[in-house]
């Protein structure tokens, strides 16, 4: 229904014009009298009006008076005027104004009729023109905050009463507690001056603010809150300094919100952080899991695992950069203990990219990520077999010998010997080599060195020996290993991705 004021000093007028007219037949709905300009005023001010009839002459404030003060405060609607005069300077002043007709009094039925008949055809296109405008721009918007080079269409279809400007932005998520219309956020942004909001569905609205001010982004946040209540959640984005970085605002909302559901921790109010300092620390315990995994020492290598968890819900990681390195973990882990062609393996990968949560991650990185196997063969080695294995990781690039090791601990060669293959189930020189070629694989996997750089790495002065250790032990060359790896690799990422998009 469209909203009328009437507005007449005279009584009479005013009862009148609302007898006189069928307003259900056009849609229209009395909201409201005055009956001179001021009142008039004071109810546009407070009240929303589409349509408004009002007489020329009037006390304290005249009607055309009246039309002019609303417009000059942004008040916009269509309007009638009534005039017991034929002047021509009050037709004339009134059509300037934008009058949708003036007619003189006594009012003629037919004639009021068809001024209102033309003004909700008018009402009605103009809406349906705003709703689609509306809606162009909306998607120009999201488009271009999504990286796509759309700014300069944006600019044009916005117009010189709305271009882009400024040096500071900050887009923030509302998602919100109640539906909330475009009308509602074409007025809350009136009332903020924050340059633009436009929704995404019912529940959720992406709000850009010009300033990077906290103070000034809490107050929006407070008046949007009073507006929709107190359950709606807001993710303020990166601070940016330039039109042209405003998408990285919009992106840093995608990675903030993807974490928030990830590690189920939502805040009322969440706030961007640069989560860039983190990078060195996980680095660290991702190194440190690794070692482990080759010392094949499972005890730590759980407590290492579980540490390595912590870390990463504590600095709530990135979730698929958090997938990503427990499916590395994954593969260190089947490359020392089994076969990357496990069905365990495979099954585990697929879970890895599908979990929804990190609680789901962390079960999966404590519990399944080492083999089976694995886990059966856990033994607590003697101190000696133990120190066996120190000298191996801390000096496994040197020339070693089981009598020049044995001769360090101060213990019989044959004796070490027989007590570290009873334990371990390996020889000695069959455990450093298998150590090396684990350690090889690594760095075949993760770095583009030259194999002969990787042999010398790993404790081979001879590259031609270290070729025939490595197909010995895994019936591949290292450069053969390098691509079919890398291959596979490749090829489960991108499969457990796109069964993992299926299935959502």
């Amino acid at each position: 229904m469209y909203q009328a004021l009437l507005v007449d000093d005279e009584y009479m007028i005013l009862e009148g014009l609302k007898k006189i007219i069928d307003w259900e037949k056009f849609d229209i709905t009395i909201a409201g009298t005055a009956q001179n300009g001021k009142e008039a005023l004071d109810f546009v001010e407070a009240n929303p009006v589409d349509i408004v009839i009002t007489d020329v002459t009037m006390p304290l404030l005249s009607g055309i008076d009246f039309v002019y003060e609303a417009i000059k405060r942004g008040y916009h609607f269509k309007f009638i005027v009534l005039s017991g005069y034929q002047k021509f300077e009050y037709a004339q002043k009134s059509l300037q104004l934008g009058a949708a007709n003036y007619l003189l009094k006594p009012i003629d039925k037919k004639e009021l009729e068809h001024a209102l008949a033309k003004i909700t055809n008018e009402i009605k296109a103009e809406k349906r023109y705003e709703q689609t405008n509306q809606f162009v721009i909306s998607q120009l918007l999201y488009q271009w905050l999504q990286g796509e080079d759309m700014l300069s269409e944006l600019q044009d279809k916005l117009g010189q009463q709305r271009q882009l400007s400024g040096q500071a932005f900050t887009v923030l998520s509302v998602q919100l507690s109640r539906s909330a219309g475009p009308e509602e956020w074409k007025k809350w942004a009136k009332e903020q001056a924050f340059y633009y909001a436009f929704t995404t569905g019912t529940d959720e609205a992406y709000v850009i603010i010009m300033s990077t001010e906290q103070a000034a982004i809490e107050a929006v946040i407070h008046y949007l809150t009073e507006e929709t209540g107190d359950e709606t959640i807001f993710f303020v984005g990166q601070p940016v300094f330039s039109i042209k970085t405003v998408p990285e605002s919009f992106a840093s909302l995608k990675e903030m919100k993807e974490r928030a559901a990830f590690y189920q921790h939502t805040e009322r109010v969440n706030w961007y952080t640069d989560r860039d300092p983190f990078q060195e620390e996980m680095d660290k315990q991702m190194g440190e899991v690794n070692q482990h995994i080759l010392s094949r020492d499972v005890s730590q290598i759980s407590l290492k695992l579980k540490q390595f968890a912590q870390m990463l819900e504590t600095n709530e990681v990135a979730p698929d950069l958090a997938r990503w390195q427990v499916y590395m973990i994954l593969i260190n882990g089947y490359l020392v203990f089994d076969s990357l062609n496990s069905p365990d393996f495979k099954e585990t990968a697929k879970d890895i990219f599908s979990v929804q949560t990190f609680s789901e991650l962390r079960r999966l990185l404590e519990e399944n990520i080492l083999p089976i196997q694995a886990h059966s063969k856990q033994v607590k080695y003697s101190e000696l077999t133990r120190q066996a294995i120190e000298v191996i990781q801390q000096d496994y690039q040197q020339d070693l010998k089981l009598k020049k090791v044995a001769l360090g601990m101060h213990v019989n060669a044959m004796y070490l010997g027989q007590v570290f293959k009873k334990e371990t189930g390996k020889s000695f020189s069959h455990y450093l080599n298998e150590y090396r070629i684990d350690l090889a694989k690594e760095l075949l996997i993760r770095s583009n060195q030259p194999i002969s750089d990787i042999a010398y790495q790993v404790g081979y002065q001879n590259q031609g020996y270290f070729y025939k250790i490595f197909k010995q032990y895994l019936e591949h060359s290292p450069r053969e290993y390098r691509e079919r790896f890398r291959k596979e690799v490749a090829t489960n990422v991108v499969y457990h991705k796109e069964e993992s998009m299926k299935d959502d």
